[in-house]
């Protein structure tokens, strides 16, 4: 948990922070900052970010994501989704001839916290 001595920031801020990592991780203390800190990278792209968000709502093919993050090359979606799917935060399924992604429940877990983080007063 993150102490009041945090530069930077207000308690409120620090509070909501503090929330939203012991809700990501499950075992404890985080064991393996080097862990944590690669999946949080992963959420450093606003394309990434998006595509978070849009599979918290439901599960997607990559030509419906291609087309809410307005961005029509397919091979670069698919990349940022391999990139997601490496680092565990979504998973796959096959759908007739589509692969279908949705969030893994680390995935679900971060996403819950990022929106406790930005919607709360």
């Amino acid at each position: 948990m993150m102490t009041t001595e945090h530069r930077g920031g207000n308690a409120k801020s620090r509070t909501r922070l503090a929330t939203a990592a012991e809700s990501f991780h499950v075992n404890g203390p985080l064991e393996n900052a080097h862990e944590v800190a690669s999946t949080l990278r992963l959420v450093t792209t606003p394309t990434r970010l998006q595509i978070l968000f849009e599979l918290d709502q439901r599960p997607l093919n990559v030509g419906e994501i291609c087309g809410i993050v307005n961005n029509p090359s397919q091979p670069a979606v698919s990349h940022q989704l391999a990139l997601l799917r490496q680092g565990c935060l979504v998973e796959t399924r096959r759908q007739g001839r589509y692969i279908v992604y949705q969030l893994s429940p680390i995935g679900q877990r971060l996403t819950t916290s990022l929106n406790a983080m930005l919607h709360k007063e």
